[in-house]
């Protein structure tokens, strides 16, 4: 016969309510009784029953992560990954990775089902392009507890403020008196492809906001408005960098873009930050392997991962339709890339 609840009480000298608070993770019970009934656990190799406390509860004790299984529908960086785990962990609630088809997700009763057969108590979905209608109305007309991450809505979702980080970037290049900046995106250009990720439109708008706002006659230049592949980009780079009228600054979207708009740099012997200034938007600021640190909007990912799960249990919890949405700041942390002045000074 298994060990019981009973059996831990007996050893750590409490009511059986206290070991199930200690295994709740109750804020009722004192560190000194927690650490007490834990050891009790340890003792005798007691392990919950994950069923029976779900019957009892009507919870399962377990988020589920949605993506799609479509490539490019989504983006997971593993900083964003770690921090739902960890912060799961830390609750002492599990996670289940979700992966599903377009089809599967617009199946007629398949939402109302995914929270009883995958053993979930509410969902955090990470589609950020190309989300099928129905899947939205799915979560809207069943009520399901879901938070969405990396869209841009006004409730029920956690995004960061793109468009304040790109502001924070051209004001920063127009301050070093740069007067032609470059806009560069290789894969989704605001205004050249159908239904972009809100991301693209709000960096391209922050850095127009600045200008028009600085009335200091910068203006901006798109350098690419197609999509280039990725064996061609150097190249392309090559050529733009090669005109006599280069843009001597450049916001790039991503890190990689950003790389191969320094690797062109050098390969023309242009030298960065003191003729060309090179800004991009990454995780946190970073060192490439050619010393330099790039000047960064740091995108963050950690705080979004942190800040989703805690919103996601306030519903489930609470009872809450809709939570407001949270916008996270991005911070600008200044490198070796864009004042060539500062640089000369370390």
């Amino acid at each position: 016969m298994g060990v019981s609840l009973k059996d831990v009480a007996a050893i750590a000298g409490v009511a059986p309510i206290t070991v199930s608070r200690v295994l709740n993770n109750s804020p009722l019970v004192t560190d000194i009784t927690r650490t007490k009934v834990l050891a009790a656990c340890r003792s005798i190799d007691y392990r919950p029953h994950a069923g029976a406390r779900a019957l009892r509860s009507k919870r399962f004790n377990t988020i589920g992560l949605l993506l799609p299984a479509e490539e490019g529908h989504m983006l997971l960086p593993h900083s964003l990954l770690a921090s739902i785990a960890d912060e799961l962990e830390h609750r002492r609630i599990a996670l289940q990775i979700i992966q599903l088809s377009d089809r599967q997700l617009t199946d007629a009763d398949f939402m109302p089902r995914v929270l009883t057969e995958r053993m979930v108590d509410g969902l955090l979905i990470n589609y950020s392009v190309g989300i099928p209608d129905k899947l939205t109305t799915q979560v809207k007309e069943h009520n399901l507890p879901s938070v969405w991450i990396n869209i841009k809505r006004s409730y029920d979702c956690i995004y960061p403020d793109m468009f304040n980080g790109a502001r924070k970037v051209a004001e920063h290049l127009i301050k070093l008196g740069h007067q032609r900046i470059g806009f560069l995106d290789f894969t989704n250009n605001a205004f050249f492809i159908n239904k972009p990720h809100y991301s693209v439109k709000d960096t391209y708008d922050g850095v127009c906001d600045a200008i028009e706002k600085t009335n200091f006659g910068s203006k901006l230049e798109i350098i690419c408005k197609e999509t280039i592949e990725r064996k061609d980009r150097l190249s392309f780079m090559q050529g733009v960098l090669g005109r006599i009228d280069y843009p001597r600054a450049i916001i790039t979207v991503s890190y990689r873009h950003a790389l191969t708009c320094l690797h062109a740099a050098l390969s023309l012997g242009i030298r960065v930050p003191e003729d060309l200034s090179i800004v991009t938007f990454y995780e946190k600021s970073i060192y490439d392997e050619t010393g330099l640190a790039f000047d960064t909007v740091s995108v963050p990912e950690a705080e979004m991962g942190r800040a989703a799960v805690d919103m996601l249990l306030k519903k489930i919890n609470h009872h809450e339709n809709r939570i407001p949405s949270l916008c996270v700041d991005m911070p600008f942390t200044i490198g070796d890339t864009s004042d060539y002045r500062r640089k000369a000074g370390r």
